[in-house]
């Protein structure tokens, strides 16, 4: 048995509607974009469908690997037309983040950010990264700016190794904020040093983002 419960307006034309199936709540709900007698799709096909890329939890090397599968797939149907990434993270692993970065940096086509909810940690290289002026956030958002995290763990020597990959991965944060904002170097370090909550607004004045979405 199944029964309309929304009408789809905030993507598409808002013709279709979206049903969920009261024997088995816990079924994806499938989006009609042509009507009820149309063919249906689940909503995060439609979504990407219309170029948008959800990045929701923590980042993790399951989630990277479809972020940067939908970054190749939907540079490869048009390398002209937008994508737009909407961020909810409260954590991410550093490399993983790191690889969706690369793949945003190599991509043809502008990426538009959105954060939502909260960002933060290595998630919010992934929002500053965006297209300049395609940079948003949501106005009761927060964007938190820290430190790259590192446990160490293990004999003297190993935590000395451990210890320079970390001051490696610190870098590569400043870098990254640096070339996105426009601070210097010792702002940016001063900004990173302790753990930063910033509101959409003075997100904008950093340089983290260009706008907040009211």
């Amino acid at each position: 048995v199944e029964k309309t419960v929304a009408r789809a307006s905030a993507v598409g034309e808002g013709r279709g509607s979206v049903r969920e199936s009261q024997d088995n709540p816990a079924l994806a709900p499938m989006l009609y974009p042509d009507g009820p007698q149309g063919n249906p799709v689940d909503i995060p096909t439609y979504l990407v469908e219309n170029r948008i890329i959800f990045i929701g939890g923590k980042i993790d090397d399951t989630l990277a690997a479809k972020v940067v599968a939908s970054i190749l797939a939907l540079q490869s149907l048009d390398p002209e037309k937008d994508i737009k990434i909407y961020l909810n993270s409260p954590a991410g692993q550093f490399y993983h983040v790191m690889a969706i970065l690369d793949f945003m940096s190599m991509c043809p086509c502008d990426i538009a950010t959105v954060g939502f909810g909260a960002v933060m940690g290595a998630p919010s290289l992934i929002l500053m990264s965006g297209t300049k002026g395609k940079r948003y956030a949501m106005k009761n958002s927060r964007v938190v700016l820290q430190k790259p995290q590192a446990g160490l763990q293990g004999s003297a020597d190993e935590c000395n190794i451990q210890a320079r990959e970390a001051n490696r991965n610190m870098q590569v944060a400043w870098e990254i904020m640096t070339r996105c904002t426009g601070l210097d170097l010792e702002a940016v370090q001063a900004e990173m040093d302790r753990d930063n909550f910033l509101n959409p607004e003075e997100a904008v004045k950093m340089g983290v983002i260009d706008a907040v979405i009211e």
